[in-house]
């Protein structure tokens, strides 16, 4: 059953200003691993109206277990482990953020798994959250050029040269990446590599994207990731609101997406990238 926090039919009602205290806080707590798919707007084109449409696309994009709605964004979960934000963390910045507690899940996988089932759980309900946005983006704001970096938080992500024995290399938990440079990556050198003070660092695919290869962003629909099979039972019996809209889940037919890449870095810093290491594009290496 949806328990729906301070939501209403009417597009007028009051929505709190704080996120959910007690279920999110701005930055990952040590244990929690996240991934952020981080849209840049140009400065002052993304509305409030927009945000709450945001919001409603998420909602719509699944059966979600909790949802809490507050003006900034929203947050729902999948089970007790999984949660999914849309929030716009600065006035041009919307981030997708799938997180989940690494030791809890961990304790629900098989002896010997080691934890690498803990994004196995994330991406099918990531996936439905950003292809909801993706959806409004092909859609009414199809016009709205953006640039997409993906953020791994979590130190499982990261091949560091500290741990090959390179001296005066620092480990490193955080990291934004251009999300179409670091797909092109994948496409032709299998891998994706940065530079940070002139050691070479490069992001641990299998615990990135574990049991996919993503090359393009339509391997991020949720059409190409399963649901849970209890997840399943709950959606069979419990459909969307119509008033939610759709984010096209399952669909795996979409035009092609046009992104506007900027070169010169990152602007402002978001909340989910607070504290970490400016975006890096990828580096080829010999």
């Amino acid at each position: 059953m949806n328990v729906l926090d301070a939501k209403s039919d009417n597009d007028e009602r009051h929505l709190p200003n704080k996120p959910p205290a007690l279920h999110w806080a701005q930055t990952p707590r040590e244990g929690e691993l996240q991934v952020t798919f981080k849209f840049a707007f140009p400065a002052g084109t993304f509305t409030e109206a927009l945000v709450r449409r945001v919001a409603s696309a998420v909602s719509g994009a699944h059966a979600w277990e909790y949802e809490y709605e507050w003006t900034s964004g929203i947050f729902v979960r999948a089970g007790e482990l999984v949660k999914v934000t849309a929030v716009l963390s600065t006035d041009d910045v919307v981030e997708v953020s799938g997180r989940i507690d690494y030791d809890e899940a961990a304790e629900e996988e098989e002896p010997g798994s080691k934890g690498r089932g803990a994004l196995t759980r994330v991406w099918p309900f990531l996936a439905r959250g950003v292809g909801a946005v993706l959806d409004l983006l092909q859609g009414d704001m199809r016009s709205m050029p953006y640039q997409l970096n993906l953020i791994f938080i979590g130190d499982r992500f990261f091949n560091c040269p500290s741990q090959q024995g390179t001296h005066g290399a620092r480990v490193i938990n955080s990291r934004s990446l251009d999300a179409v440079q670091s797909l092109s990556a994948i496409q032709r050198a299998g891998a994706v590599r940065f530079k940070v003070d002139e050691h070479i660092y490069s992001l641990r695919l299998d615990e990135c994207f574990p049991g996919f290869k993503p090359t393009t962003l339509s391997h991020f629909r949720p059409g190409n990731f399963a649901l849970p099979e209890e997840a399943e039972k709950e959606v069979a019996v419990v459909a969307p609101s119509p008033e939610r809209g759709s984010s096209g889940t399952g669909n795996r037919h979409h035009p092609p997406l046009t992104v506007s890449i900027s070169t010169s870095g990152e602007g402002k810093q978001s909340a989910g990238s607070a504290g970490m290491d400016n975006a890096a594009q990828p580096v080829t290496v010999g």
